[in-house]
């Protein structure tokens, strides 16, 4: 085998995102039975599993654990027969290395994706604005829409997030809450501020930071 200059011994392979710079948001939906509590999820390894809702109802975060790594969900009780269930998370498109070494007197290893984080094909995405700072997922959809404001560089508070309709009118405002350091999300269940549903179309959504609102993030409502 030759010899090893660097000692290493190699425990484990981590991929993932130490800056956090490659994120793209997903949703996965599947549906409860009643006796199932695992599920595996479509994607692995994930970044983050950011929250959970059964029925449109958040599930707490003391009522599952979870395994980014592995792409896994176990239910501290198993979901009603024909509950629906979507999973918002994390993944990098472009992970970093990490590599753990068996005799730590010789120290780990950490091989950075030297990607740019403008990437042409990701900026061309719907779901994406403020520089990839804001996100809906999913985006079209036709239930909730989870909308995060990752790397909040700008807020030194919860910020507010208010749906607009194509002409201006103002649909809804939505205190964010704080989620993974330095981000912020709030659902959107395509209700305006009488409860009532809106039509399917096209809405634009902005985040009051503590400097200035972000730039409209168009989102698409699709009819259920």
């Amino acid at each position: 085998c030759g010899v090893n200059p660097d000692y290493l011994v190699c425990e484990a392979l981590v991929f993932c995102d130490v800056d956090n710079t490659h994120l793209v948001s997903h949703c996965f939906t599947t549906s409860g039975d009643g006796e199932r509590r695992l599920f595996n999820l479509d994607l692995r390894p994930l970044q983050a599993i950011d929250s959970i809702l059964i029925n449109n109802a958040r599930v707490p975060r003391s009522d599952f654990c979870c395994d980014p790594l592995l792409g896994w969900v176990s239910f501290s009780q198993a979901p009603p027969a024909g509950s629906s269930i979507q999973v918002f998370c994390r993944s990098a498109t472009h992970p970093d290395l990490a590599v753990t070494n068996w005799d730590p007197s010789h120290g780990n290893y950490l091989f950075k994706n030297t990607t740019g984080q403008a990437v042409a094909e990701e900026s061309a995405r719907p779901d994406k604005g403020f520089g990839g700072l804001v996100r809906a997922c999913p985006n079209p959809g036709s239930g909730p829409m989870h909308i995060t404001l990752c790397r909040c560089l700008l807020a030194d508070y919860p910020p507010s997030l208010e749906i607009y309709s194509q002409d201006g009118r103002l649909v809804r405002t939505l205190g964010m809450r704080e989620g993974e350091p330095g981000s912020y999300w709030a659902f959107w269940d395509g209700t305006d501020k009488t409860g009532q549903e809106v039509p399917p179309g096209i809405y634009f959504a902005t985040i009051s930071t503590a400097q200035e609102p972000t730039p409209p993030l168009k989102l698409i409502k699709c009819g259920r």
